[in-house]
């Protein structure tokens, strides 16, 4: 399982949990306390990050934030202005995108050491967070798939950034998940805002499981911002099931995943507990990544020329998929003759556009993709 992280993360000067946790995180990984999981760097995709994200944010607030002018927009998450508060925004959305390429491409979860999202607003920063990479990735999501694009937040405070950039998006669901009223607002359509106070374990899991019962079901990217700081109200072996479940879901209902590390303090933990907190969501995606195929589907791989070691589905005995199934693979990666097994399958194919080829560890790669869906 990709997750992505580079050492900009942790650029600026203000020592805070948000700029620093995610290289302890990452150390961990490093050190093998994640069976499978594996550290990927964004870098390939900075320029691009930063296109999107000026799609998302306030040409004036972005300024401020590269050059500190005016510092009451630079400082306005609450952090003394650098040269890293950019860097560290710009790596840490490239992570969150790049992790939703993977998923997207592959069908399998991925993730992003980013945290500091939710609270920013298209004008400025706020809680914390600097460029709200939650929106920039399902935006850019959005216009991959034909289906929707799900936030699932389960951070302590609620996502007015988040609500306030894409309350008039149809085709991205926010669902919210609170134990903390702040940053509240009214969800419009069908979004959703859920804030419950002091609640035992039974109430707060029954509530992650009604909101994962309200993703849709043409849902093709879940976007989970996976906070630790409704600790200690919500106990760690709580919030330990809770990934076990949202991962669990994902698995079952075969939706792509990406998650971030999203909230989580000293206030009630020293650093290392707070590590071991964030370790349980790397720990449960990794746990169910092999586990993402159907069952009666087998991977095989073909090398091809260039060496990348491409993967699709085919079925054991013959060529019946579920329905819905979809398959992306990028052109370089497939020949004539699995396009026409996958043509006499019932499959259709259109383009899209791609980040690159992230999801296959190599560079960027302009060429387009092909996407593979049964009919329903």
């Amino acid at each position: 399982m990709k997750v992505f992280y580079n050492t900009e993360y942790v650029a600026p000067a203000h020592a805070f949990e948000t700029t620093r946790k995610s290289s302890q995180v990452a150390e961990a990984v490093t050190a093998g306390r994640v069976q499978g999981a594996e550290l990927a760097d964004p870098q390939a995709i900075i320029d691009l990050c930063e296109e999107l994200i000026a799609q998302v944010h306030d040409p004036d607030y972005i300024k401020a934030l590269k050059t500190g002018e005016p510092s009451y927009l630079a400082e306005s998450q609450g952090f003394a202005w650098d040269p890293g508060i950019w860097s560290m925004a710009v790596n840490s959305t490239a992570g969150v995108l790049a992790a939703a390429e993977v998923a997207v491409a592959t069908g399998r979860p991925s993730g992003s050491l980013s945290s500091g999202l939710h609270h920013a607003r298209y004008s400025n920063g706020s809680g914390y967070c600097t460029v709200n990479g939650l929106a920039v990735a399902a935006r850019w999501a959005a216009a991959q798939v034909a289906g929707h694009v799900t936030i699932l937040d389960t951070d302590a405070h609620c996502g007015g950034g988040t609500h306030q950039l894409l309350d008039d998006e149809e085709r991205i669901l926010h669902l919210d998940l609170s134990v903390n009223s702040f940053d509240c607002y009214e969800p419009v359509g069908d979004n959703e805002l859920s804030i419950l106070i002091n609640p035992d374990e039974t109430e707060y899991l029954a509530e992650v499981d009604r909101l994962l019962s309200r993703v849709p079901s043409d849902t093709e990217l879940l976007i989970y911002n996976a906070g630790m700081d409704p600790y200690p109200t919500v106990t760690r072996a709580c919030l330990a099931e809770r990934e076990r479940r949202v991962a669990q879901w994902c698995t079952e209902q075969r939706v792509p995943v990406v998650f971030v590390l999203a909230g989580g303090y000293l206030t009630a933990l020293d650093m290392e507990g707070l590590v071991d907190l964030h370790l349980e969501t790397l720990r449960a995606f990794a746990d169910h990544d092999h586990q993402t195929a159907p069952a009666d589907l087998e991977t095989f791989s073909k090398t091809r020329p260039g060496g990348w070691d491409g993967r699709l589905m085919a079925p054991q005995t013959d060529m019946s998929f579920p329905t819905p199934t979809t398959i992306w693979i990028d052109d370089p990666a497939i020949n004539q003759e699995d396009m026409d097994l996958l043509d006499e399958a019932g499959f259709h194919h259109e383009t899209r556009s791609s980040l690159g080829s992230i999801a296959q560890s190599g560079p960027p790669d302009p060429r387009p993709s092909r996407r593979w869906s049964t009919t329903t």
